[in-house]
């Protein structure tokens, strides 16, 4: 009897190790992996490494990509979301708006720049714009004109369906403190009247909400800029879309009874898109081409934030370089490696402080 409990235990061990595998290459073949929406890119498989030239960074690459898409996860992360709302729902980090479909991201840092509260010491305001300061300086010794944007996080666009849950709207940002070059929040707070500029499901900006800050940004870079006029609004079917806060809510989907105002993309034929992996896999570096615009380059330290704008510079750049701030672990002089005429450091609302927070010198 003690040696079939000993074999069962054995088994069972094994097939807690392999069944996340097991799921995972099942749902590779049914199409029914599922999608764990997050903040963040989830890391993609990794090329073979047949000539061995760097096992470890491949096998790290793989562990990495398992670990974002085993099976099993996205309903993992839902049932854990759903644990949370019923325990806490104020504590949760995904409130519902106060009409369909309109969800939010919670966080100490949202809820503070939301509310006005104060959440910054004056030695961490300090530290941050010593940093800040000498950041700028690398930059202008090379000859590098320099501009930073701060993002607002959603509610502070969309204060009228948030029910309260972020505390009483506040137009004066405790973190206005932090030595940004340009606020993006009044051309979005403006824009919004004539389109969504944030999605409702998810935590970013459409294309109609970069587009506009766009425009706000080559402003600052270049007074007297000529806006483009290819740009359309025009209605999507949103029926296939869920969002990155839908499965954070804990729901499968969210139903959706409007078409989305939004902006195609101009089509640019000669775009040319690398993916450059580095030691993490989950941040890259994205590289985009065009051989019809001026010969100059702009480099983009931010996050996912910068995906959707960084066609727009196409218009103006015949390069747009997107470097990941990796949460303020970013190499201050990695952009200098693409020799940019313009580098724009535009983190997340809520990444606002902690992207300069501890970069490496």
């Amino acid at each position: 009897m003690q040696q079939q409990l000993k074999f069962l235990g054995i088994a069972g061990f094994f097939l807690c190790l392999c069944a996340p595998l097991a799921l995972h290459f099942l749902g590779a073949v049914t199409g029914k992996n599922g999608n764990a929406q997050e903040n963040r890119s989830l890391a993609q498989i990794p090329k073979p490494d047949l000539l061995f030239k760097d096992p470890s960074k491949y096998t790290s690459g793989l562990s990495a990509y398992f670990e974002d898409h085993f099976g099993g996860r996205a309903q993992l992360i839902k049932a854990r979301k759903r644990m949370e709302i019923g325990i806490n729902r104020q504590t949760t980090r995904v409130i519902k708006g106060s009409e369909h479909p309109w969800l939010y991201l919670t966080s100490f840092e949202t809820k503070a720049q939301f509310s006005g509260a104060p959440y910054l010491t004056p030695l961490q305001i300090s530290n941050w714009n010593d940093r800040y300061a000498e950041m700028k300086a690398i930059y202008a010794k090379h000859g590098i004109k320099f501009l930073s944007a701060k993002i607002p996080v959603k509610a502070r666009i969309y204060p009228e369906y948030t029910e309260n849950a972020f505390g009483t709207y506040n137009a004066a940002l405790p973190d206005q403190r932090l030595e940004f070059d340009l606020d993006l929040e009044p051309a979005l707070n403006t824009a919004k009247a004539n389109g969504p500029v944030f999605f409702k499901t998810d935590t970013h900006w459409t294309r109609y909400g970069a587009y506009m800050a766009y425009l706000d940004i080559m402003e600052t870079i270049q007074p007297g800029h000529n806006q483009q006029t290819d740009f359309k609004l025009d209605y999507f079917d949103m029926k296939t879309f869920s969002g990155d806060l839908v499965p954070l809510a804990g729901m499968d989907k969210v139903d959706y009874n409007e078409a989305l105002k939004d902006i195609r993309y101009p089509k640019f034929d000669d775009v040319e898109r690398k993916n450059l992996v580095k030691d993490d896999p989950r941040f890259k570096t994205f590289i985009s081409k065009r051989t019809n615009t001026p010969g100059k380059t702009l480099v983009i330290i931010g996050d996912s934030f910068a995906h959707p704008i960084a066609p727009f510079f196409l218009s103006d750049f015949s390069k747009v370089i997107r470097v990941h701030h990796e949460i303020g672990a970013f190499d201050i002089e990695s952009p200098l490696q693409y020799n940019p005429d313009v580098v724009l450091f535009m983190p997340a609302g809520r990444y606002s402080f902690k992207s300069l927070q501890g970069f490496d010198k």
